[in-house]
């Protein structure tokens, strides 16, 4: 799956490092790549690093030579890749290697206290519906035989990925931790519409999930445009590899987005789990009638939770609505330096927002697909940037939550897509009918001023400003 290196030497252009390829892990960089090399950062102490970035490669850029390797990277920003001297280092091929646990069209299926100690992809991948997952662990195997270091990373993906379900998996009492990817993930796959004949699209599926295997005849439809905005719902007349008829078609136009919410894992339920050290999100929901609750997330390189629908880079659904985020702590999230980029829109330990290409950010002012969320109870410990963003929504009540020791270092670049700089326990973009009560943010760190702050793209005349005490 993976090399285990010590950088000793960064080149002055930050572009690349020599690095030593520890005793007992392989220096035949088949073995652990293929096409796609991904570059993990951890400290000294074996943890994802403080403001580290995972960055991408090719494996015409790694050259090795006996135990000593040099690595060249494809550097997305130049102003957050920073690599220094002392980090050790995880060279691992980027998904498409396979899963330590598939449950491909599973029903009803029970996973009980089993424990993953490495796979090539995610822990567990599922599609189907109705299954639980209890007590699970994913950890960081053993110290391999003839190494004299441990391992780093414990999976190369998502602790759980589940998509297209009929129902959303329960998921309780379950650990995660040094996964190179969310811990979970629970929702569907946004097929672009390629072509129209009458009632029957051909479809595009980025991802190769295939979710229109799982449709059937009389399935509700979805149709979006490229912004999330609902252009029609319908129904499933029949389905064949690549294409599906309609019983109408009305108003859909070639590139928008469709899926079907009768397989977008909803009723899904993540309770009582404790997900840390994640190189990526903790919780990540997009769907009807879901449950977080009491779980800890913490040491995550980008946010805590995150509900709403990925129209973009991912291409993931559906829009988020009447889900519950319940009695969670979140404690030092948000510690890589992707978390302070102009174009992330995770700017929150908590986020429910439309996901976007930087580029297309402002085309989805104005949509606000995401409806009816309940936060409340929970406890935001440590956030360096936001407690919590709202966008793209209309309609949440925000109640009875902490949010303590945001705001306590430099935000740099982030908030920049959004047109400005967050300074606040709480942010509200683009939103309607946001209703906060009880709520109270402590010891705000330096770099904020104030408990919430509302953008003025959102309406104002909805949203209750009151509930929330800055001390």
């Amino acid at each position: 799956m993976s090399t285990k290196v010590y950088s000793f030497q960064v080149e002055s252009d930050n572009t690349g490092f020599e690095m030593q390829i520890d005793t007992g892990y392989p220096t035949d960089k088949s073995y652990f790549i293929e096409k796609n090399p991904r570059i993990h950062t951890f400290d000294r102490f074996g943890y994802f690093k403080r403001f580290g970035v995972d960055v991408f490669t090719t494996p015409e850029n790694i050259q090795i030579t006996n135990r000593l390797a040099r690595v060249k990277y494809n550097a997305l920003d130049g102003r957050l890749e920073k690599f220094e001297v002392g980090d050790r280092i995880v060279i691992s091929e980027w998904l498409d290697r396979g899963v330590a646990v598939l449950l491909e069209n599973s029903f009803g299926t029970r996973l009980e206290n089993i424990t993953l100690f490495s796979s090539p992809g995610a822990g567990i991948y599922e599609a189907g519906g109705g299954n639980s997952y209890l007590n699970y662990q994913i950890t960081r195997g053993k110290v391999p035989s003839g190494a004299n270091t441990p391992r780093l990373l414990s999976i190369n993906a998502d602790g759980l990925h589940s998509t297209s379900t009929s129902v959303g998996p329960t998921v309780s009492d379950c650990l995660t931790e040094f996964s190179g990817d969310d811990a979970i993930n629970i929702g569907t796959e946004l097929s672009r519409i390629e072509n129209i004949q009458g009632t029957t699209l051909t479809i595009q599926s980025d991802h190769a999930a295939f979710p229109e295997q799982r449709w059937r005849a009389n399935d509700r439809f979805r149709v979006y445009d490229p912004t999330m905005r609902l252009r029609l719902e319908t129904t499933v007349v029949s389905v064949e590899s690549g294409k599906v008829t309609l019983s109408s078609t009305n108003g859909i136009r070639i590139g928008d987005y469709m899926l079907s919410p009768d397989h977008a894992g909803a009723d899904a339920v993540v309770k009582n789990c404790v997900f840390r050290d994640l190189e990526a999100r903790g919780i990540v929901m997009r769907s009807a009638r879901q449950r977080i609750e009491n779980n800890v997330v913490e040491r995550t390189t980008q946010g805590g939770i995150w509900v709403g629908p990925e129209a973009g880079y991912f291409y993931e659904g559906d829009i988020a609505e009447n889900i519950i985020i319940r009695g969670n702590t979140l404690r030092d999230v948000m510690i890589g330096n992707r978390s302070r980029d102009w174009g992330q829109w995770l700017l929150g330990a908590i986020t429910v927002i439309s996901g976007s290409r930087a580029d297309q950010r402002n085309q989805f002012l104005g949509s606000r697909p995401n409806k009816n969320i309940v936060i409340e109870n929970n406890s935001i410990e440590t956030a360096p940037i936001l407690g919590l963003f709202i966008s793209n929504v209309s309609g949440a009540r925000v109640v009875n939550n902490r949010f303590y020791r945001t705001n306590n270092v430099s935000p740099l670049f982030s908030g920049g897509v959004f047109g400005f700089a967050p300074s606040s326990a709480v942010a509200v973009h683009d939103s309607d009918h946001i209703q906060f009560d009880g709520n109270i943010a402590q010891n705000i760190g330096v770099f904020g001023n104030q408990a919430l702050f509302i953008h003025p793209s959102a309406d104002l005349t909805s949203i209750n400003t009151n509930g929330i005490t800055l001390r």
